[in-house]
């Protein structure tokens, strides 16, 4: 489900562009490291905006605000309670190779992702 995020946040959203890193990485395990989040088990999405770190239902959906329509509508669903967001947020985490399949292997990024990722 990562690589299928990072290749649909790169193909909708085109002002400034978010840059990636992964969990792994050197530049990634300092940032959660910073933020307080578990190194070993990063169960979540993680965004960095100004300074604030983001996990779960909230950071997916502060992501979808920054998307064109109608990507961005799915921020109204802000309006509900965080337990419930962070729910669907699970049950999706949860069932995403059987609704979404997986790769055995990682595809190799494109040079645009390429060019978004820090190390």
């Amino acid at each position: 489900m990562c690589n299928a995020w990072v290749r649909f946040l790169v193909r909708f959203h085109h002002r400034q562009p978010f840059l990636f890193c992964t969990a792994q990485s050197k530049t990634g395990t300092d940032l959660l490291k910073y933020f307080h989040q578990n190194t070993c088990e990063l169960d979540s999405v993680l965004l960095i905006q100004e300074g604030q770190a983001y996990t779960h239902s909230d950071a997916v959906l502060r992501i979808f605000s920054l998307l064109p329509a109608p990507w961005r509508w799915l921020e109204l669903a802000r309006c509900f309670p965080r337990i419930i967001t962070d729910k669907c947020y699970t049950l999706i985490a949860k069932h995403r190779y059987r609704w979404f399949g997986q790769y055995n292997i990682c595809p190799i990024p494109s040079q645009r992702i390429k060019d978004q990722m820090i190390e």
